[in-house]
């Protein structure tokens, strides 16, 4: 990722810099998450999580275990021990919020810029701003273009998931999707989209092309294994727990 934003070739000392910061990311992930599980449990007085939530929450973590990433690596480069990762994360939370207030306004000079819809408009705010994040600078105009292509692409792959996901809803469980359904199924698309974005856009920027067909299938199905693996039986597990409660009176399983 790093040679793809630089566009030059990564520097022995740069590799180690970036090896500790990815380590630390990975690391401060689900630390994060788990914070904020718990947070939420106590703002919304619930004992279980929605599984809708639980995707949104583990994107929420990997961006702001993003910034604290790249504040991380400044320190790094500057000769410290950066070993405070409270203190990383309250600057990393703050930046996010300021961020959160930008993405309506820009997004409002891309719509018009580049003539997109609402969503894709936002989405490329939210790129730009990510990228901010990640880099500590702004895109330059090819890397927008690659953000604007690639959420253009997963527009369409989102409106394909969730059709594919509702049939495959309606398959085993022998029943048409209800409202809940149709909010996991729309939650479960835009998470497993928004991935193959991620994809499709690191696939650009490092070789200057977009992938092929071959390669997007590929991509694809690297994107829907890693979710088969990693979050499908967490959001299942939750499914089950939420559909629990949702039978039974407050507190009765925590009991």
């Amino acid at each position: 990722n790093f040679r793809a934003h630089t566009q030059k070739q990564t520097q022995k000392k740069d590799l180690q810099i970036f090896m500790h910061r990815a380590i630390y990311e990975e690391d401060r992930i689900p630390r994060i998450e788990k914070a904020y599980i718990k947070n939420w449990k106590e703002a919304f007085d619930k004992d279980y999580i929605p599984s809708t939530e639980k995707l949104k929450i583990r994107a929420y973590a990997e961006r702001i275990a993003l910034i604290e990433g790249r504040l991380y690596e400044q320190e790094l480069r500057e000769g410290k021990k950066p070993v405070h990762s409270k203190r990383l994360n309250q600057l990393a939370c703050l930046e996010h919020v300021k961020n959160q207030k930008l993405q309506a306004k820009k997004a409002k000079t891309y719509q018009t810029q580049l003539n997109l819809s609402d969503y894709a408009a936002s989405r490329i705010a939210n790129e730009v701003l990510r990228h901010q994040e990640r880099y500590g600078n702004q895109p330059t105009a090819f890397q927008v273009e690659v953000f604007k292509v690639g959420i253009q692409y997963q527009e369409q792959r989102m409106s394909v998931l969730k059709s594919a996901l509702k049939e495959e809803f309606s398959q085993a469980s022998n029943r048409k999707a209800n409202k809940q359904d149709i909010a996991r199924i729309n939650a479960i698309a835009e998470y497993l989209s928004r991935r193959e974005f991620r994809a499709f856009k690191h696939h650009t920027l490092e070789t200057g092309t977009p992938p092929s067909s071959q390669q997007l299938r590929q991509l694809q199905n690297e994107v829907h294994a890693d979710y088969q693996q990693n979050m499908k039986p967490e959001v299942n597990k939750l499914i089950k727990q939420e559909d629990k409660m949702r039978q039974h009176p407050k507190h009765e399983l925590s009991r």
